[in-house]
């Protein structure tokens, strides 16, 4: 054999590998595939499998994770009732709807995280915000902001094929002005709290001051 039909041989084994490998596609039990076929647009599901067999030319292969997935959005800009500027830190955490699958892939192809979640979950933390005033954002935003979020989320998401976990706000940040208008308040209050105090015990003090005085002693 020479030494040509040798590289012939190699080249067209390698061509054959190439084109095997690029025909199969796998499913683990915690994903769900989808066959799409780039004629006709049809769309079907894959069941699990070690390997499906696929025409590289006319289908293309969609695997989605059916596990729990987290997205993280920073310094969300948003403006309260009162017109304060806040950045608020969100983490979402979600799955795929295995039985609308099908859909989200119709609807938002395999980039659905960036064209859908980031706007909706944009949004419906904007909208929460404006409808707050800046210093009830500030005293509740890590115990009463997410629950609200994350039943706007939840039903705006599953129509779309995604099944919201939790929400959590991470952080909410104010402006610099806000924040020490916020302290020196707090400082206020607690000036006044601790004056009313003193005052309080210095008038127990002269009230029983003054009952020990009015008492009669004994033999008098």
């Amino acid at each position: 054999m020479t030494l040509s039909r040798k590289r012939i041989m190699i080249a067209g084994l390698i061509m054959c590998v190439a084109l095997v490998s690029g025909c199969v596609a796998s499913v683990s039990p915690d994903e769900i595939g989808l066959r799409v076929n780039l004629l006709t647009g049809a769309v079907s599901e894959m069941p699990p499998s070690d390997f499906s067999f696929y025409n590289i030319l006319t289908e293309r292969i969609v695997i989605y994770s059916l596990v729990s997935e987290t997205y993280s959005m920073s310094s969300v800009t948003a403006l309260t009732w009162d017109g304060q500027h806040v950045e608020i830190d969100v983490r979402l955490v979600y799955r795929v709807d295995e039985a609308r699958v099908r859909n989200l892939y119709i609807r938002w192809g395999a980039e659905y995280r960036e064209q859908l979640i980031r706007p909706i979950l944009r949004t419906v933390v904007r909208d929460f915000a404006a409808s707050l005033e800046a210093a009830a954002l500030y005293e509740t935003w890590q115990t009463e902001f997410a629950p609200p979020v994350e039943t706007v989320l939840a039903e705006r998401l599953s129509a779309e094929g995604l099944l919201v976990e939790t929400v959590e706000i991470t952080d909410v940040r104010f402006s610099e002005e806000f924040t020490q208008a916020v302290t020196a308040a707090t400082r206020a209050a607690e000036a006044m709290r601790t004056a009313e105090a003193a005052r309080a015990t210095a008038q127990a003090l002269a009230s029983r001051a003054a009952e020990m005085t009015a008492t009669p002693t004994p033999g008098s």
